[in-house]
């Protein structure tokens, strides 16, 4: 059998008067003190709005977030059955529209096109001063075509084609 180990008698003696000890009870009493802390509180006295309107306002602000954020509901598709005529007239054969060569020189092109552009960018102000004449004579002229030779789709694509700089 392992013997015990011998021990310091000092160590013994103050273990012992250690031992003997007993707790002091608390000079400060948690139950009188909230006791008193809640009669001392003045329920007179009003406390500001500044806290309770903050936090509405932040609670509406993330309700009404969330509802902005919030997925859509989805759609259900619906079969719809449209009933189609027996007889429908042959569809119209395409009209493709004849290619014409364009004189140069008669329209102001790219260049003008490039001031403008630049105008608008940096300032009416900061650019030289252009003066543009608008062609005054019919699109079948400027183009060099005979008169009354273009239809009406062809003269909306040549004025469209003007418009946007690419003729």
């Amino acid at each position: 059998m392992p013997e015990e180990p011998i021990l310091d008698p000092e160590l013994t003696r103050l273990a012992a008067s250690l031992a003997g000890l007993t707790p002091a009870t608390p000079a400060l009493d948690r139950d009188r003190l909230f006791y008193e802390a809640g009669r001392r509180a003045k329920p007179g006295v009003t406390r500001g709005w500044s806290w309770p309107l903050a936090t509405v306002l932040t609670a509406s602000l993330t309700f009404g977030l969330g509802l902005r954020l919030a997925p859509a509901p989805l759609l259900v598709p619906q079969l719809v059955e449209v009933k189609v005529p027996a007889s429908l007239p042959p569809p119209s054969p395409k009209v493709t529209p004849e290619t014409f060569a364009v004189a140069p020189g008669l329209y102001p092109g790219a260049e003008v096109l490039r001031r403008r552009e630049q105008r608008m960018f940096w300032d009416a102000e900061a650019l030289p001063s252009l003066t543009v004449s608008v062609p005054t004579e019919s699109i079948e002229e400027q183009i060099g075509v005979r008169r009354g030779s273009l239809t009406d789709f062809q003269m909306q694509r040549f004025k469209a084609a003007f418009s946007q700089g690419d003729i």
